[in-house]
């Protein structure tokens, strides 16, 4: 009878465990989600967007991402803390719970390693954009120099 009821103690405590890191696992996941749709214009081609459009996006971008590392690293920490409660459990239940949990971190690293690889890319697009933009200044600077040079001639050639 005590047996029964530690057992069903347990279960519950297990069952709450997992819906609440699935809960945890589940935000990281739609937090990476929302990355993935804010870098889709980069991938896309972003070589025709403007600089002024490219750093724009390139904000949203920086914005999802920052929200997707405290989802994942909320996820992370979540989790450690609820594979030390099962521990506490009886072996039975522990080994139950440490499966599941295995379950939830694999997908909870694979957010985790689309996050890193966002990252990388973003800092080249930040290159790239910056790059641009440099390129575009020195283009207009160019531009200037040769009307100013222009101006210059037309005045001295009336002297």
């Amino acid at each position: 009878m005590i047996a029964a009821m530690k057992e069903k103690s347990e279960k519950m405590i297990i069952d709450g465990i997992m819906r609440e890191t699935e809960d945890r696992v589940k935000e990281a996941e739609c937090s990476i989600s929302k990355v993935t749709i804010a870098e889709q214009p980069f991938l896309e081609g972003f070589e025709d967007i403007s600089v002024e459009e490219a750093n724009k996006l390139l904000t949203e971008l920086d914005s999802a991402v920052q929200v997707a590392h405290s989802a994942v690293g909320g996820a992370k920490t979540f989790l450690a803390m609820k594979r030390l409660a099962a521990k506490r459990l009886s072996e039975t239940s522990a080994m139950t719970a440490a499966d599941e949990l295995t379950s939830l971190q694999l997908r909870l690293d694979a957010v985790a390693k689309k996050m890193s690889e966002t990252k990388k890319r973003m800092a080249e697009w930040k290159m790239t954009t910056v790059k641009r933009e440099a390129e575009g200044k020195v283009t207009l600077a160019e531009q200037q120099v040769q009307q100013a040079m222009e101006a210059t001639r037309a005045v001295t050639t009336d002297v």
